[in-house]
């Protein structure tokens, strides 16, 4: 029975020491947005979107800390709608994860589980994959 008991604490601590923690190649490159939520009025949108809209996150860092978030938004014509970059700094939350915050402190992404909600559009969280 001990030897049973053993062996299981051996391996409960073996698969917690294998955990491996997120490193900026994780979070680095294109994410393909998933979902457009906004928020007045409220309304959700999956994308690509069923008349063809679609978006990109890319992010890029500029040191351990310091990341440019780029957001391009595109429109059933394929034609580029939204352009825009955020400067970020690279932390994580009171729970460990992951985030993007401005200068002044606003949250600007958060990643769980390798996905990313953006909020750097005012009233609206958009959701990406890589």
């Amino acid at each position: 029975m001990k030897t049973i008991f053993f062996s299981l604490l051996l391996l409960a601590a073996a698969m917690t020491s294998c955990k491996k923690e997120p490193t900026q190649s994780d979070f680095e490159g294109l994410w393909t947005v998933t979902e457009v939520e906004l928020y007045n009025p409220p309304s959700t949108t999956a994308y690509p979107s069923a008349e063809g809209e679609y978006g990109t996150l890319n992010i890029s860092f500029q040191s351990d800390r310091q990341a440019t978030l780029r957001l391009q938004m595109y429109d059933k014509s394929q034609r580029l709608r939204i352009d825009e970059s955020y400067p970020a700094t690279y932390t994580t939350d009171q729970d460990g994860d992951p985030v993007f915050k401005a200068d002044d402190g606003t949250l600007i992404a958060a990643i769980f589980d390798l996905e990313i909600d953006f909020y750097g559009i005012r009233g609206a969280r958009i959701a990406a994959k890589k």
